[in-house]
């Protein structure tokens, strides 16, 4: 049932009734998951009580550890259980904001992944949310709750009728304290981000977004038909393009040697083998819910049918030289492939602004040199023809989970890094005076191609 109201959603915008009733059902679902791991960690609590005060005999302790083990196994369950569905709120958010928008809710001020907010069950102010959401979908205004998603984790309840999502926070008192005034600070540094189109400091360096103005080029309909053909026929291969190939199974016994037999088939040295799985790796990407069709939400979901995508990074590289570009493919767990125009780059001191893709910035993560862990490319020294460029694995894995085109994430990639190339530096690119120098770190400049067996991901 919320597959299907997402997708009715989908479907038209502006259905506000099934917006509100998806809200409801994820509302009830949720309380009510968290209420059995309350339950279960009070049972719990007692049978550790009645083993530290009790004694009982060994057999007896025994079967009751068991009994401990089993509900720790169940509280973990229902953990994948809300996060799963939380993931029906992630398809609302990303139905009307782009994901490149949405993932600077998902990070702190430090661009680490911020903490979740905790149980929805007992919290102070929930109805007042729930009377602002209420509100804003009577108005028309698309919104949602921060609780019922996973990738919102700034406010209470976050408006997404305009370009860039406004996450409000709603305080149940009027009592200030640090905390508050942090969250406050939180929300008005990411609103002065979304409204300028970047900031001469944001989570610690000088940062820009820049639009790719060619619109993205997805084979989602195709990996659906591939899911729906494999839950048919047990298995299905389908390459929409030269580097890039989907693989889907369902996953009885008997399909799962034929899975891997295709894998071992269809890869080389160079290949990159992503499995899709339904769980928080996924994040801050856009949201399967959003993307797979409700039949096929419920099976991946409930993993009755995999996917595996395999894309040949050596395609990935001739792509990239075609642009007169100078690629190495990485792939070591931060960064997937490091980019240079097409002549070596020497030893000098450079300018570290960062870089964005279509409404999202890409910007060096905790003041790295290295590149940016968040999600994009970090420019070193954008003001001459001598630039480096680091793409995260985060940003590269978006081919896979996002369904995109190997040819288009080259064709964005050599146009921003075109239009950097021209750009004026900032006058106030450090917030310390000056601008932002550092050196190309040796690594960089000595890094080669990772081509050594099949490289797996998960």
């Amino acid at each position: 049932m919320a597959a299907l109201l997402l997708h009715a959603v989908k479907e038209v915008p502006d259905n506000f009734k099934a917006l509100r009733e998806l809200h409801r059902m994820l509302l009830r679902q949720i309380v009510n998951c968290e209420r059995r791991i309350r339950r279960l960690k009070n049972a719990r609590q007692r049978i550790r009580s009645f083993l530290s005060s009790q004694r009982p005999e060994k057999v007896t302790a025994k079967k009751l550890k068991k009994v401990v083990q089993g509900i720790d196994g169940r509280v973990k369950d229902i953990h994948h259980l809300l996060f799963l569905w939380r993931c029906f709120g992630d398809g609302i958010a990303c139905i009307y904001q782009s994901t490149y928008s949405l993932k600077h809710l998902y990070f702190d001020a430090d661009y680490q992944v911020k903490s979740d907010p905790g149980f929805v069950l007992g919290k102070e102010g929930l109805i007042r949310e729930y009377r602002l959401l209420r509100k804003a979908l009577q108005m028309k205004v698309p919104a949602v709750l921060s609780d019922l998603t996973n990738i919102i984790r700034h406010g209470d309840v976050c408006l997404l009728a305009q370009a860039d999502p406004v996450p409000i926070e709603v305080k149940s008192s009027s009592n200030s304290n640090d905390r508050v005034r942090r969250q406050i600070e939180q929300l008005q540094v990411l609103h002065d981000f979304y409204t300028n189109d970047g900031a001469a400091s944001f989570r610690g360096l000088p940062t820009k977004r820049i639009a790719i103005e060619s619109p993205v080029v997805s084979y989602e309909r195709m990996f659906n038909e591939c899911m729906t053909t494999a839950h048919t026929n047990g298995m299905q291969m389908v390459s929409p393009e030269p580097g890039l190939t989907y693989i889907c199974a369902r996953t009885e016994g008997q399909w799962s040697g034929a899975t891997l037999e295709a894998v071992e088939r269809y890869s080389n040295g160079s290949t990159l083998c992503v499995t899709l799985t339904p769980d928080p790796t996924w994040l801050p990407h856009y949201s399967f819910t959003a993307s797979l069709s409700p039949t096929n939400t419920v099976l991946f979901m409930q993993e009755v049918v995999i996917g595996v995508v395999l894309i040949d990074l050596a395609i990935l590289k001739d792509l990239l030289v075609q642009k007169n570009l100078n690629p190495v493919i990485l792939m070591d767990g931060v960064h997937a492939l490091q980019v240079s125009w097409g002549f070596e780059v020497k030893d000098e001191v450079l300018s570290d602004p960062g870089t964005g893709h279509e409404k999202g910035c890409e910007q060096v993560s905790d003041g790295m040199a290295v590149g940016d862990v968040a999600d994009g490319v970090v420019n070193l020294h954008p003001f001459s023809s001598k630039g480096v460029f680091r793409a995260s694995e985060l940003h590269f894995l978006r081919t896979a989970t996002q369904f995109e085109s190997l040819n288009w994430f080259v064709d964005g990639l050599a146009s921003q890094m075109e239009l950097i190339k021209w750009e004026q530096p900032p006058t106030t690119a450090n917030p310390n005076g000056g601008e932002f120098y550092m050196e190309v770190p040796d690594d960089w400049l000595e890094a080669q191609d990772c081509y050594v067996g099949t490289t797996y991901k998960s």
